[in-house]
């Protein structure tokens, strides 16, 4: 099982001179992140009955459990941080109960009273909500994606996991950042998904000269898996050492024991996996577990002479595993914490929904009471508007009716080869310009016969209809359509490319 928190992070300093007036505690406070290690070893040696104040002793308590999580070490009892979780309660300070509740709720996880961890993270997740504290919701989130990655929940592992990241990223820990996008990768490996893995291996590369210890480590090891799963051993190997020279992972071993079975170097495999059956992530130590059963098996099929050794071996190793599926799978109660995680939230969700209907109802009533005051103000203001409108049509139909009747007088005049009228062409201009102000001012420029022309067109008269209505001859007017064509819309082409062109304005 992976460690629960080995977490940097930044101050999650919230307790001020206002507050707490010992001077050593600040500063412990204000170190914690930059140098546990630090604070472990000066306040180790600090007897909290020594404080007379229990504002000192809160925070004394809540620091010193906070530097022990953060160098990687779990404390067997919740009975130091429980005295700050309940200080700050009565004290009314959310920033600093919500961190008394995040690591005694980690504390309580470590002792497999999984109800009441549950509750203090979910109760810290809840709180940090209203903070706005980027360094909470990191150290929180994290946690959290942590406890429901031993429970093999990879939906909520990778939310969390990406919460804690979005707040590694506001607060520009290049080592947080790192790190998430390390425990992301990981998981999409385990998931057997390398195009993820690899997708999260990029994200972090930039970060390498940034980063050290287990944080650089994890990175290379991701890497090599990577490369592990696309066959290219030299390269996966060539990372995997890397990452063992940086810090021991448990990950990278097991990894260089698979390399090295691909290799045919069962001697080292054999090394490497048996380094892994006291691994503190379970995937790691089951797979080494199975992987040296298997090896076994089939050296005592192979192997007559020392058959019934490696039969030894492999039930010895078969027994171990069953008693730590026993021991711990049954124990972890993965399927209760998720079951817990389900209904806290639903109850949340019902709590929510609560208070959204209500609000909804609200704005429904106040939106009814802006609709009637509108709509009144629209009736008793806008009469008149509306009245213009109608009219409008009105005039739009009458305008449809006349231009119906002006063509079908031309049409007429044409098909008995007279002229058109002055009145029905002046008509049909009036007509056709109030339809469209954008024909208006394309012929504006030019002379009566021409727009005549370019009007009859629109009206889809045949070239002949207009050579008799404007007294020319059918090639003229071919001609000056031509010519409209250039000097209307600056193009070269023939007569019914102007047809075109004069119809689509």
């Amino acid at each position: 099982m992976r460690y629960l928190v080995i977490i940097l992070c930044f101050a999650l300093a919230a307790c001020s001179s206002e507050h707490c007036r010992n001077g050593k505690l600040l500063k412990a406070d204000s170190l914690c992140f930059q140098n546990p290690h630090l604070v472990v070893r000066e306040l180790s040696y600090v007897d909290v009955n020594s404080f007379t104040l229990d504002v000192d002793r809160a925070l004394y308590t809540l620091v010193f459990t906070e530097a022990v999580h953060r160098v990687g070490f779990a404390l067997k009892s919740d009975s130091l941080v429980a005295f700050s979780q309940q200080f700050y309660e009565k004290n009314g300070d959310d920033r600093l109960l919500a961190r008394a509740c995040l690591h005694r709720g980690i504390i309580l996880y470590g002792m497999q009273r999984y109800g009441e961890a549950f509750r203090l993270l979910k109760r810290s997740e809840e709180m940090a909500r209203n903070l706005g504290d980027d360094a909470i919701d990191y150290e929180l989130f994290a946690v959290m994606g942590d406890i429901n990655d031993n429970a093999n929940n990879n939906p909520l592992t990778l939310d969390y996991y990406h919460r804690s990241l979005r707040a590694a990223e506001r607060m520009g820990s290049a080592e947080c950042i790192a790190r998430q996008l390390n425990n992301i990768a990981t998981v999409f490996d385990e998931m057997d998904e390398p195009d993820s893995l690899k997708l999260y291996n990029d994200r972090c590369l930039p970060l390498l000269d940034s980063i050290d210890g287990t944080v650089r480590a994890t990175l290379l090891s991701n890497i090599g898996s990577y490369y592990l799963r696309k066959g290219n051993l030299p390269k996966a190997k060539e990372y995997l050492l890397k990452s063992k020279q940086t810090s021991y992972i448990d990950k990278t071993i097991k990894l260089l024991g698979d390399i090295a079975e691909r290799e045919g170097d069962m001697n080292h495999a054999c090394m490497y996996w048996s380094q892994m059956q006291q691994s503190l992530n379970n995937s790691i130590r089951i797979d080494s577990h199975r992987r040296l059963i298997a090896y076994y098996e089939r050296m005592a099929s192979q192997d007559s002479n020392h058959s019934n050794m490696y039969y030894a071996m492999a039930l010895n190793l078969s027994q171990r595993l069953n008693s730590f599926y026993s021991e711990n799978y049954e124990k972890s109660d993965a399927a209760g914490i998720i079951d817990m995680q389900q209904q806290y939230d639903k109850q949340q969700k019902e709590r929510h929904q609560y208070r959204l209907t209500i609000c909804l109802l609200t704005a429904l009533i106040i939106a009814i009471i802006i609709a009637v005051i509108v709509a009144w103000y629209y009736i008793a203001s806008h009469r008149e508007l509306v009245q213009m409108q109608r009219q409008k049509v009105v005039q739009a139909r009458e305008n449809s009716r006349q231009m119906k009747d002006v063509v079908a007088r031309l049409h007429k005049s044409a098909d008995r080869g007279v002229p058109a009228p002055d009145e029905d062409l002046s008509t049909l201009a009036q007509l056709s310009y109030a339809a469209s102000p954008a024909l208006l001012s394309l012929l504006k420029p030019l002379g009566s016969r021409e727009q005549a022309v370019c009007l009859l067109i629109r009206q889809h008269f045949q070239p002949t209809e207009i050579a008799i209505l404007t007294s020319s001859s059918p090639q003229s007017v071919t001609n000056l359509r031509v010519r409209l064509l250039q000097k209307l819309f600056g193009m070269n082409g023939g007569a019914k490319d102007f047809d075109y062109q004069i119809c689509m304005v």
